[in-house]
């Protein structure tokens, strides 16, 4: 997850307006790569990296590294159970394809109950086409399934779990990586 974190970061930061975002929450954000990376890029922009805690333990050297860890906050905990508020955006970076519908869903559902209208929640993932079907693709699928329990999705599964979480205004947005963006709003 860590070695490509700052492509991933590019893929957001090209795909999504930063403009009025104050604070963005990381949700299962490991090490912090992706969230240093955004900061460094974005110098207003405050940040808050929720994981597991003994993941973030080690995130405030890649924080400070990054010359970022005065404008984010660390915070250990488990994002079925609770994630921190305040943000006006979200950011998962290939965390649901990891996971099941309904754990997919919980996620979702936990990320939405702590935010505010008007937040964001970007989800940067690898959304397939529905008629694609490559023998690659469908060997990453096999192994999220038999790994995780997980899935790669489509533009339309995507939207339907983010409907179901009671996101709205749901947009993909590809990039020139391997992810894009999918961009649910609180309403």
């Amino acid at each position: 997850m860590t070695e490509d974190a700052e492509e991933r970061a590019e893929a957001l930061l090209a795909a999504c307006d930063l403009s009025g975002v104050n604070t963005i929450v990381d949700v299962g954000g490991g090490q912090g790569k992706l969230l240093a990376a955004v900061l460094a890029a974005v110098p207003g922009v405050r940040g808050i990296l929720a994981d597991r805690p003994e993941v973030v333990a080690v995130a405030e050297e890649v924080l400070r590294t990054a010359e970022v860890a005065d404008r984010c906050a660390i915070v250990g905990g488990d994002f079925f159970a609770s994630v921190p508020s305040g943000g006006d955006a979200y950011v998962l970076a290939q965390i649901i394809h990891d996971w099941p519908e309904e754990e997919a869903l919980e996620i979702l559902r936990t990320c939405h109950q702590a935010m505010t209208p008007g937040a964001r929640l970007w989800l940067i993932e690898q959304v397939i086409e529905s008629d694609e079907a490559s023998v690659d693709l469908a060997l990453f699928d096999l192994n999220m399934l038999v790994f995780f329990g997980g899935q790669e999705r489509t533009a339309e599964e995507y939207q339907e779990l983010l409907e179901a979480a009671g996101f709205g205004e749901i947009r993909i947005f590809p990039t020139d990586t391997d992810w894009s963006v999918v961009e649910g709003v609180h309403p």
